[in-house]
């Protein structure tokens, strides 16, 4: 095959081109567009990701999988976390005052006590 032969991949090279089952999300969403609208073993015209130039063939029809809720119990749980954390932290910024002072900042101190200086 090409693949094995020409391709710089040497994962895809090894296995001939071959990259099993690719889901939505697995790879460059241009590579799976193209490979998602191709009918059971047809072949794409060469298109470009940021990794490289591309020909695909598909050997299945495609197919529309739901993950089950297992699969998807990490993702779903970190995406509730940063809700939660965002909406503490709004709740805490409208409830808790704070001033700044931000020429206090960035003005250098005059009244500081030199090093060695003795203040009583």
């Amino acid at each position: 095959m090409v693949a094995r032969e020409a391709s710089q991949d040497d994962v895809s090279a090894a296995q001939g081109g071959d990259l099993g089952i690719v889901r939505e999300g697995q790879v460059h969403p241009a590579f799976f567009e193209a490979a998602a609208a191709l009918k059971k073993g047809e072949l794409s015209k060469p298109f470009e990701t940021p990794y490289g130039i591309h020909v695909v063939q598909a050997l299945e029809h495609m197919q529309s999988v739901l993950p089950t809720f297992n699969e998807v119990r990490g993702r779903l749980a970190a995406e509730a976390r940063r809700e939660a954390e965002s909406r503490l932290m709004k709740e805490l910024e409208a409830s808790i005052p704070v001033k700044r002072f931000p020429d206090a900042l960035s003005a250098p101190a005059t009244n500081a006590p030199k090093t060695g200086d003795v203040t009583r």
